[in-house]
């Protein structure tokens, strides 16, 4: 097949934006990397995140194997100015909309991020109410829409965006000024402001908290913890029910011989004796 031909000289593999493989996606990404090992031989991964908060653990655990720390200071844009508004006379969308409409008044391209589709959708929807030139970009719309929604805002034809963490990764959305956003960690913040000032003009990001969180209200009295809320990375490499499939995955690779996933004997002992493996000459 063509991904067999594709593997058959493997020197490099690429994660970027490692911290997203935290959970059951990063231990399934723990075996598939295994699997390609058994089939391609040693290979060298190069892993990048600008936000990771525990690289050397997180990073060893997914990949098991030792690895170098390189870090940078900080990357390229201009200076950020942030402000963390709680909406103490208005609702938590009221006070987004009154940002989002002066901002974009004033000619500034903007990104308004929400936690959930409806969110985002309710964002656009009022926006568009108040004379905005928004759309929304969200997981779910087709992938020439959300291509075609990028290329407005690019060419500026769109003056905002309203979107959900699809925006939030890596993706170059042309000069961006403003960044309005839901309450989400520190770390997933930084992913969010990294979207601004990349042509080194100043930009400008807006935490919304909402009046009856209990987390908003204590960041409100006490931001200065805002900044501390870092979040490391985290995988399960013996998550019994992934290793259990990934397992089976990898008989169907290639037959598993004695001297392979050793930590696993149990969970493969198991799969014998529900008759989905089948043991031959004692290997």
């Amino acid at each position: 097949t063509q991904f067999s031909k594709l593997i058959s000289n493997l020197k490099y593999i690429v994660i970027d934006e490692v911290h997203v493989y935290t959970g059951t996606f990063g231990s399934n990404v723990f075996f598939i990397l295994k699997r390609l090992e058994r089939l391609c031989g040693k290979f060298q991964i190069i892993v990048s995140s600008a936000t990771i908060g525990n690289p050397n653990q997180f990073c060893e655990e997914l990949l098991d194997r030792k690895i170098n720390v390189i870090k940078c200071k900080e990357g390229k844009h201009g200076a950020i100015h942030f402000v963390m508004i709680y909406p103490s006379l208005r609702s938590h969308h009221s006070l987004k909309q009154d940002i989002l409409k002066q901002v974009t008044t004033s000619g500034r391209k903007t990104i308004a991020f929400s936690n959930s589709h409806l969110s985002a959708e309710l964002t656009a929807f009022y926006g568009k109410r108040n004379g905005i030139s928004i759309a929304v970009h969200r997981a779910g719309l087709l992938t020439n829409y959300r291509q075609k929604i990028e290329e407005k805002f690019r060419n500026g034809n769109l003056k905002a965006i309203s979107a959900t963490p699809t925006l939030e990764l890596g993706i170059d959305i042309g000069k961006v000024d403003t960044i309005i956003s839901d309450l989400v960690s520190w770390t997933r913040l930084i992913q969010r402001t990294g979207r601004a000032g990349r042509r080194g003009q100043d930009s400008m990001v807006f935490v919304s908290l909402r009046k009856d969180d209990p987390i908003s209200q204590y960041y409100k009295n006490n931001p200065e913890d805002y900044f501390k809320d870092v979040e490391p990375g985290y995988m399960d490499p013996y998550n019994p029910l992934i290793a259990k499939f990934q397992l089976l995955a990898a008989s169907i690779d290639k037959p598993i011989q004695k001297n392979e996933f050793t930590n696993y004997r149990s969970i493969l002992d198991e799969l014998i004796k529900q008759g989905l493996l089948r043991q031959e000459n004692n290997e």
